[in-house]
């Protein structure tokens, strides 16, 4: 059989724990529950640290994006640009005479002495030049093809007259000639002189 003392060591060890077992439960329960907060706090810092920082990186992500768009077509832009100026380069030269063929008003004191370049060129004499009238109005906002009718007279033998038509076909101007009429000089006495009424047409944008 146990002895007293025993059963006393066994009593005050039993109730030793009783006392003790609760403290320990707390003290682990306490454990868990400061670790479990410290794991919700640091998931809240977390989640309110790194969301700026993944909004920010969107954003950025969305704007190298849109970079990347606008550098593609300000690109194709510059290309398209080059290749207008390769072309424009072609014609660059030609271009005088564009204008020249077309100017971009009638401009009748250039054209008469034009004719008057010619008929001297040709050996005719220029006796007389009829311009029609046409509109001096505000210069429109959408220009259109206009053309100014003249008619010139002049004197030459055939050979001359024949000339200047050619110069007239040939000229960098556009003339366009609508009648020929041709009569014999009454004032010539020697050759074959002859008269002709050229019923013509010089085109312009107005």
């Amino acid at each position: 059989m146990r002895s007293l003392k025993e059963s006393l060591s066994d009593f005050k060890l039993k109730d030793l724990s009783k006392k003790v077992n609760p403290y320990i439960q707390n003290k682990k329960n306490a454990s868990y529950f400061s670790l479990i907060l410290s794991l919700i706090s640091f998931s809240l810092f977390g989640i309110f640290a790194i969301k700026p920082t993944l909004s920010t990186a969107s954003s950025l992500t969305k704007q190298i994006s849109d970079a990347r768009i606008y550098n593609s077509k300000l690109e194709e832009k510059i290309n398209n640009l080059v290749k207008v100026q390769a072309e424009y380069e072609k014609i660059r030269q030609d271009i005088p005479y564009i204008y020249g063929a077309l100017p971009d008003s009638s401009n009748f004191t250039k054209l008469a002495l034009t004719l008057e370049n010619i008929a001297s060129i040709s050996g005719t004499a220029l006796e007389g030049l009829q311009f029609n009238p046409v509109s001096l109005s505000k210069e429109p906002k959408n220009k259109k093809l206009q053309n100014v009718g003249f008619i010139a007279s002049l004197t030459g033998e055939y050979e001359n007259m024949q000339e200047f038509i050619n110069h007239i076909i040939n000229n960098q101007r556009v003339i366009i000639i609508d009648e020929i009429s041709i009569v014999r000089s009454n004032e010539s006495t020697e050759g074959a002189k002859l008269k002709i009424n050229l019923r013509n047409k010089s085109y312009y944008e107005y």
